[in-house]
C-alpha cells in the first residue's frame, strides 16, 4: 500500500473543482462497498460517522469531502486508505496518476 507523498495535494489551490468531487465520488463509493470490497475486515457497510470517529473530525466534514464541496487533505487520504487496506491511488483522481481505477464500478 502506497502512503507515502500523494502525486498531487488534493486541497492544493491547483485542485480542479471536478478533481475535488471526482474524489469525494471514490470517497463515498469505497465507504458504501468497502463491508464488500474487504469483507475479512468490515463485516458491515462503514458509515460517515464511523469515519469521523476514526479520523476524529466531524461528520459533516466527511460529508462535505465525499460532495466535493470542502478540499480534502492528504492525510484524511492516506488515513482512509490505511484503514481500508487499499492503495492511495485508488482515492486520487484518475487524470492526475493516469490509470484507471482497480476496482469496477469505482466512479473515474
Amino acid at each position: 500500500m502506497n502512503t507515502a507523498t500523494l502525486p498531487f495535494a488534493i486541497g492544493a489551490p491547483e485542485t480542479t473543482d471536478d478533481e475535488r468531487i471526482a474524489v469525494g465520488k471514490r470517497l463515498r463509493f469505497i465507504r458504501s462497498n468497502i463491508h464488500l470490497i474487504r469483507n475479512d475486515l468490515f463485516g458491515r457497510p462503514v458509515g460517515q460517522q464511523d469515519i469521523a470517529n476514526a479520523l476524529q473530525i466531524g461528520r459533516a466534514t466527511v460529508a462535505h469531502y465525499e460532495r466535493g464541496s470542502r478540499n480534502i487533505p492528504d492525510w484524511v487520504i492516506q488515513d482512509i486508505a490505511a484503514m481500508y487496506g487499499i492503495d492511495v491511488d485508488l482515492l486520487t483522481p484518475t487524470a492526475r496518476r493516469g490509470l484507471s481505477p482497480r476496482i469496477h464500478g469505482v466512479p473515474a
